[in-house]
């Protein structure tokens, strides 16, 4: 995925306690742009993964989290007025990720039901 480079930091740097990635930029120069790998990225929508043609808001996976840790812990700490501690910051990035799963497992099961309902009703035509 093309990025602007330092799309990753860029909310850490504003001392943003956040796993969403901006993908637009306003200005001059333009931006540098990057090609990251894939599997760093997610868009999320309502809270959960979005799905099929949904579209939701930019955010690192756990891969794109642990590659880039480092650099964001570098750019929260140093951006003068963080919304909580580098502690505070893993223990928020660990419960989204378990909230992600449970709204993604939430959301299959109420597929499951809704193709069950169908089944349903398709044997009864």
């Amino acid at each position: 995925m093309k990025l602007p480079e330092d799309s990753i930091i860029t909310l850490a740097q504003e001392g943003r306690m956040t796993l969403q990635v901006p993908t637009c930029w306003y200005g001059e120069p333009a931006p540098k742009l990057v090609d990251y790998p894939d599997d760093w990225f997610i868009h999320i929508t309502g809270g959960r993964p979005a799905l099929g043609r949904e579209k939701g808001f930019l955010h690192l996976t756990r891969a794109g989290w642990e590659a880039n840790k480092e650099d964001i812990r570098k750019a929260y700490e140093g951006s003068g007025d963080p919304e909580g501690s580098w502690q505070e910051f893993e223990k928020f990035v660990e419960v989204e990720f378990v909230e992600r799963k449970k709204a993604l497992q939430k959301h299959r099961d109420n597929l499951r039901k809704k193709m069950k309902d169908a089944e349903a009703l398709l044997d009864s035509i």
